[in-house]
């Protein structure tokens, strides 16, 4: 329960910091009002509740005026929005209310929990927001993991086209003819003249496009640096489509033993057997899981990817199940293995009672 406690304090510093990093990147005139904070709530509150305070501008009163309104319920005074006669999000509860929109929504995106807030409060924050959801453990591990690109396109030279063909724009074949007195010699010798030019230009431009891929990736490597959080995608043959797709890891080293970077990586299991190239890491955000933090380098054991992401999905259990009951007795192999049924177990029959809640 402690290690709960100190995560959630941790994901709630990570948020706040981040919060009050974008709060000062804006403008000083839009910065006290980008959102509302306590004491600004409990100052608008005395204003508007007649106990007006003396060290109050003109401009401020007006501000007041116009946007909000104050709501009695009981004793205590509540501020509401002028418009929408909804409740006022102050500053230091964004976090708690980020939270339980997400989790009421099933972990939805930004513009469901808009959806949410919007019923809800008013003076919320769109940018906090997606900050929240930026950090958010669960939505990372099941983000879409991007197909990196080829770190070396394939060229065969000796497939480029040497037929003597003319093909226009509609993919229609131009019948040569060569009419009496005339020699198609010149006009292979023009045609090979061409396929040769074009073939340089097309090496030239992909050793352009090379270049700047690997700038692009050699620039990716020199920005993580150990002990960064980073991801590793889980192969489909060792999860289900319930399970999260991505390993959380970190980053114990890196070596330039070849020419491409490779870095070797911890996950929550133990070190992991191989190494991974730069365009193999996903990165993540956000606070380090409990089980990566505080870490034993010394009594850590090896294992291979094809354990921890089986280990990290299931549990160390891959089992599934045909059952034509409610899955409810031992005799379901998903409830003797202590998981939960997936989109793999029974998939034309539902009334599973062996789900995750």
């Amino acid at each position: 329960m402690n290690s709960v406690l100190s995560l959630e304090d941790l994901s709630r510093k990570e948020f706040y910091k981040e919060a009050d990093e974008y709060i000062r990147s804006i403008g000083i005139k839009f910065r006290e009002k980008a959102v509302i904070k306590q004491a600004m709530y409990d100052k608008i509150i005395n204003y508007l509740s007649n106990q007006c305070l003396s060290n109050c501008d003109a401009r401020f009163i007006s501000w007041c005026r116009t946007s909000f309104i104050i709501q009695s319920i009981g004793p205590k005074f509540l501020l509401c929005d002028i418009k929408n006669k909804k409740p006022v999000l102050v500053y230091e509860s964004m976090y708690d209310v980020y939270k339980r929109s997400h989790i009421d929504t099933a972990h939805g995106g930004r513009d469901k929990c808009l959806d949410y807030l919007s019923m809800n409060y008013s003076w919320y924050s769109r940018r906090l927001l997606q900050i929240f959801i930026k950090n958010c453990s669960s939505c990372q591990k099941r983000k879409p993991v991007v197909k990196p690109m080829l770190s070396k396109p394939i060229i065969a030279l000796e497939h480029l086209p040497n037929e003597t063909q003319q093909i226009d724009n509609n993919n229609e074949e131009k019948l040569i003819v060569s009419t009496s007195g005339q020699s198609n010699t010149n006009i292979d010798s023009r045609h090979n003249m061409f396929r040769t030019t074009a073939r340089a230009n097309y090496l030239k431009n992909q050793n352009k496009r090379q270049k700047l891929y690997d700038e692009h990736m050699k620039k990716i490597a020199e920005s993580y640096k150990n002990g960064d959080l980073v991801g590793i995608s889980i192969s489909k043959i060792d999860r289900t489509n319930c399970d999260p797709k991505i390993m959380p890891c970190i980053i114990e080293k890196r070596s330039n033993n070849t020419n491409m970077i490779t870095y070797h990586l911890i996950c929550p299991y133990g070190r992991l057997l191989t190494t991974f190239p730069v365009h193999q890491l996903i990165p993540m955000a956000g606070v380090k899981p409990t089980e990566l933090q505080n870490i034993n380098f010394e009594t850590l054991p090896t294992v291979s990817l094809v354990e921890a992401s089986k280990m990290f999905a299931r549990g160390n259990s891959t089992a599934t199940c045909d059952c034509k009951t409610k899955c409810i007795a031992k005799t379901c192999p998903c409830r003797r293995a202590s998981v939960a049924c997936s989109t793999k177990c029974h998939a034309k029959r539902g009334k599973c009672k062996n789900i995750e809640e």
